[in-house]
């Protein structure tokens, strides 16, 4: 196992919400903050996740994702600051769940995938609204899209409900799985495993219905992300 990722499941990560308002203070661009990472990780001897996934991971940090204390490590290191004056908080693990406000159960989702043939409403604009949430997972904080996310996923739910064609349906249940996959990151990141799991679970039901090997394959990669950004 390599170096920086032998604690990931066993550690939680810590959040700060200040990240992104210290490096613009710095007047650092994203980029240069990568690059420093990778070579404090040279000095330190800590294994650095490659740079695509590592811009991913910054994203997602800088808009409150957990974050390991190797990583917290390489932060404190490149602005040279201590873990509490970047805005990292202790979890002493008593925070409650936080609240996900009304939401779509997930059995409710894989009932509506195990229904009879559906119509669509209008599968562009769905979509885009659905590719749009994807886009922006990482980059907005997880209580700010979570009701987004839910009422898409209500939508489609309604319209799978309701019969069409078989080649509309498997398109709406391919939107549907990647809603899914994006609800289970963002479940996870508001401490609701349990939530998390139910929509994997039926994101790659999704995957099943629609016959999109690819899809399912997507949403069990995507499970596997929320331990990666809380090493």
């Amino acid at each position: 196992m390599a170096r920086g990722l032998s604690t990931a499941r066993n550690a939680p990560g810590l959040r700060s919400r200040t990240l992104k308002e210290i490096r613009l203070a710095a007047d650092k661009r994203q980029l240069t903050l990568l690059i420093e990472l990778e070579a404090a990780g040279r000095q330190l001897d800590i294994d650095v996740a490659p740079r695509t996934s590592l811009k991913r991971m910054v994203s997602g940090w800088e808009h409150g994702a957990p974050m390991s204390a190797q990583y917290r490590k390489l932060f404190c290191a490149v602005y040279d600051r201590t873990e509490a004056e970047l805005g990292f908080a202790a979890d002493d693990g008593r925070r409650p769940p936080t609240p996900l406000g009304a939401d779509v159960d997930p059995w409710e989702l894989a009932d509506a995938l195990t229904s009879s043939p559906i119509a669509a409403p209008t599968l562009a604009e769905m979509e885009r609204a659905v590719l749009g949430y994807a886009n922006r997972y990482g980059k907005t904080p997880p209580a700010e899209l979570w009701p987004q996310v839910s009422r898409q996923m209500a939508r489609m739910k309604d319209a799978i409900a309701a019969p069409q064609p078989l080649a509309v349906r498997r398109q709406s249940v391919a939107l549907l799985g990647v809603l899914s996959g994006v609800a289970g990151q963002l479940a996870m990141d508001l401490h609701r495993p349990d939530r998390a799991e139910g929509m994997f679970s039926v994101g790659r039901l999704a995957g099943t219905e629609a016959g999109d090997d690819d899809l399912a394959a997507w949403v069990t990669a995507t499970r596997s992300i929320g331990p990666f950004f809380a090493q």
